[in-house]
This record gives structure tokens, sequence and C-alpha cells, in this order.
């Protein structure tokens, strides 16, 4: 499985690389590691197109004169280059987020195994630690939640040690769906259904509780169909997008019938809980 590596010449600037893992998550690259004063990131060979990844580049104007290079490199230990970048994370201290080979020096209320393999990117613990933390204030015990974009599927299980009692866990992309799988052996999971799949796919389904972690357009695309699922009292909590573009989503859920509840922010990433009325 051949892969090239792209080096962005970042001059440690944090929040541009967490903005640029951000969006090439979204053009097929699956692997990070932060240097510091480069970005390099992984994408297989088949799935590499410089005219998107310009078009990427040259619409947001945070990446204007953002030099880069391609190089394709031979195969290695994926999983050897995921650990050296990937620490365990802890939200609100009740939380952690770890991988099987992770020791901890303390434990905590709630913990998840993750082995994220290839569908994850190390820029997405802000959003990640945004929704979980929201997640901690809520009361999901007995609910039917669907986590919709699931990725490698730690909010669904989240949910399920918060005593959901059906979770469902939706994402269109292959990889995600079978690391999902993976992961819910790892934590030992009865209650979470993978799916492999988009939004078409809740059409006539009901959830007492939405968790998107995604991004700002398809959240957009989509409310009518996460506002279907819910009645009233029930509630979708919604990250992946920027703290500037939380004006744009709370009209747009206000459009079919949500009103916003509560809002948390990371350096410039935004969490949105939304209420049905």
């Amino acid at each position: 499985m051949p892969y090239l590596k792209v080096s962005f010449l970042l001059k440690s600037n944090k929040i541009l690389s967490e903005i640029l893992i951000a969006e090439l998550s979204e053009q097929h690259f699956d692997s990070f590691e932060e240097t510091q004063e480069t970005l390099n990131a992984y994408i297989n060979k088949s799935f590499f197109n410089e005219k998107n990844l310009t078009e990427v580049l040259n619409i947001n104007s945070y990446f204007l004169g953002l030099n880069y290079t391609i190089e394709e490199i031979p195969d290695k230990n994926w999983n050897e280059l995921w650990e050296k970048s990937f620490e365990p994370i802890v939200v609100a201290e009740r939380c952690v987020i770890k991988a099987p080979f992770h020791q901890l020096r303390k434990s905590y209320p709630i913990e998840l195994i993750i082995e994220p393999k290839m569908s994850f990117g190390t820029g997405h613990h802000q959003t990640t630690a945004l929704m979980i933390e929201q997640m901690l204030g809520m009361n999901l015990k007995n609910k039917k939640v669907l986590d919709m974009g699931c990725g490698t599927g730690v909010l669904a299980f989240l949910a399920e040690k918060m005593g959901a009692a059906q979770i469902m866990a939706i994402d269109n992309d292959e990889w995600a769906y079978y690391n999902s799988l993976d992961n819910k052996a790892l934590n030992n999971s009865e209650k979470v259904q993978v799916e492999l799949g988009n939004a078409a796919y809740l059409i006539g389904k009901t959830f007492n509780t939405i968790l998107a972690n995604i991004n700002r357009n398809i959240l957009i695309e989509d409310m009518h169909l996460y506002a279907n699922c819910l009645t009233l009292n029930d509630q979708l909590l919604i990250s992946g997008f920027f703290k500037t573009d939380s004006p744009m989503l709370i009209e747009k859920a206000k459009e079919y019938g949500f009103c916003i509840q509560n809002a948390s922010y990371q350096e410039e990433w935004a969490c949105l809980l939304l209420k049905k009325e």
C-alpha cells in the first residue's frame, strides 16, 4: 500500500496545524506527524488528488502562501508512527481515551480504549474533548443515541458507559466502519450497533440524542434529517466546526425547531448543545 508524505512548513504554528489537520482529514489524509517546524500528512497514494489539495489551500485564508513538498515513502510500521504521535486524552478528570498499549499512572471513572489505525487524526482531540465534556454533563441513561459520523466510535462507546440503552454508530467511510467494529470489541460493547452509511440511513428512525462531530457543511446539509429523528426535548450535540461558524449553525438549527442549550469552545473550535422545541 504505497503512501505519500505531504510536508507543510508551519514554523511552530499550533493553531494553523490543527486547522490544517481538520481540513486534510476530509481529503483522505489519515495519519499526521507534527514536528517543531512541519506537519507531515500521510495519504494512500490512490486517494491523492493534488488539485483537491490546492483547492483546500486556496479556499481558506489561513493557508495563504503555505508551502508543501510531496514524497513517496516506502511501507512502514504505521502503528509505530501512530504510537509516537498519540498520547492518552483526559477530559474533565472523569474520562480517558487510551490505546491498548498505553499504561496509565492513575485510574479514571470512565476508560475508553481506542485503536484508531488509519482512521484517526491526532488533531481531532479538541473537538472530541469538547463533545465528551458536554456529554459528561448530559443524562443519557436509558436513552436511544445516534453517533453520526462516528469515526473511531469513541462517542458511541462513551454513551454506552453512561447508561444509554441503544446506540447506533454510523460512518460512510469503510476505514471508520471497520475501525469502530474493532474498537467495539476492545470496549466489550454490547449495545453499540455499527453501520456503514450516510445520513440517508436515518430516514424513518428515531433517537433521544444525536451526537455529530463532523463539519459545518455536512451539519447544515443534514440538519433537517437530524430534526426529523428527534421529538420534543430531545437533544442534538454538534462539533467539528470553528467558533466563528457557530451563529450560522444556530440559525440553521432554529429553522428546524432547535434552541441553544449550551456552547463550549477550545481555541478556535466550538461545540453546541441544542434541544428540540
